[in-house]
């Protein structure tokens, strides 16, 4: 019941709200041994410190869900786990781990035959791939010109074309 009705504060853009509900559903999911329950309130923990701009925050819970997925062998929530991290670390900058995890997620979406994840998976590294090449334009030094020089850079094996 908590956990619904954090969900519900979450999307409603809540977050502080929701974060005490996840955290009431988490003590009763630890106190009966819900191990599931327990990585899925980790996991909307993550989220919704990621909304209140607590990023580092956010990724502590993830992998925290992360782990406990694991250690019960929970391949979906695993999946889960590893693509909301994906999705924190694209957003804070960290490119190339947000890459490894979104992989590793559709790897494992697709050996459990979960196809629209796996195009989300497909979708996000796309994306990710798109933020990593782009080149900002260089700017003259002060009171000098323009460089007539243009760097070249290879798009990455990864990218697909």
């Amino acid at each position: 019941m908590h956990f619904n009705l954090g969900n519900s504060l979450r999307y409603c853009g809540r977050s502080l709200q929701a974060i005490e509900f996840y955290q009431q559903s988490l003590e009763i999911a630890r106190e009966i041994g819900d191990r599931q329950g327990e990585a899925a309130c980790l996991g909307n923990l993550g989220i919704a410190y990621y909304a209140l701009g607590q990023h580092q925050r956010a990724l502590d819970f993830q992998q925290q869900s992360l782990e406990i997925d694991r250690e019960i062998g929970d391949r979906h929530g695993e999946a889960i786990s590893l693509f909301n991290k994906g999705n924190d670390l694209a957003r804070v900058g960290q490119k190339w781990e947000a890459q490894a995890a979104y992989k590793a997620a559709r790897s494992l979406y697709k050996d459990l035959g979960l196809q629209k994840e796996v195009e989300q998976c497909d979708t996000a590294i796309r994306e990710l791939g798109q933020k990593v090449v782009v080149i900002p334009k260089q700017a003259p030094a002060i009171g000098g010109e323009p460089s007539k020089k243009r760097s070249r850079r290879r798009r990455p094996k990864w990218f697909g074309f």
